[in-house]
């Protein structure tokens, strides 16, 4: 049976990382004094002139990826600038308590008298937090928001801009007018109920 020979000398692998490296460096040498003979296109053959048409190709996509990488750059650059520069005005409008932008999103807030019935009495004797409440109660929607914030209040939303209080009067059949014109449709108040389909579809 054959014994494999293994490189347990040290002086023999020594020789031969040695020899290996000699062959390279002569290799490199002849490459060298004689390179302008071996990267003609005769000694190259003709898959030099596709090796040359990739690596053309090569760098004009590397250009196209580059300017990609460039645009998305600057275009993250300037998404950041514009969200810092909102960010401090956002701040510089909270420091400056602009009431201006948050009466168009919350409830207006109360006059010095209603709110002074916060501290005049207890709720358990009907003043204080239940009075205040009472008479915030008092005024509609339209007057305690600047917008509407839920589609129940498209009917009577500012309904006192064209119509005062004092001109509303009960008609006959304990209906006003005003609930006639802006909660039924254009058909009006049908005269009759809607009678029930009892038919069924079985015999």
């Amino acid at each position: 049976m054959a014994v494999r020979q293994t490189t347990q000398d040290s002086r023999f692998t020594e020789f031969l990382r040695l020899l290996v490296r000699k062959e390279d460096d002569v290799a490199l040498k002849f490459f060298l004094n004689n390179q302008d003979k071996l990267l003609t296109e005769e000694a190259c053959g003709p898959m030099s002139k596709l090796f040359k048409k990739r690596l053309a190709d090569q760098a004009e996509e590397d250009k196209e990826y580059a300017k990609i990488v460039i645009e998305a750059e600057e275009r993250r650059k300037r998404l950041k600038e514009e969200y810092t520069k909102k960010a401090d005005e956002f701040e510089a409008r909270r420091r400056r308590c602009d009431t201006a932008g948050m009466e168009q999103l919350d409830m207006r807030p109360a006059s010095p008298p209603t709110r002074h019935l916060l501290y005049t009495g207890v709720s358990s004797e009907g003043l204080g937090r239940t009075q205040y409440l009472k008479v915030r109660n008092r005024q509609g929607p339209d007057e305690k928001f600047g917008m509407k914030l839920s589609s129940a209040w498209n009917i009577g939303w500012r309904l006192s801009d064209s119509i005062s209080l004092n001109d509303i009067k009960k008609s006959q059949f304990a209906r006003t007018s005003v609930m006639q014109n802006t909660v039924y449709g254009l058909n009006g108040i049908p005269f009759s109920p809607i009678e029930e389909d009892r038919r069924v579809w079985y015999n």
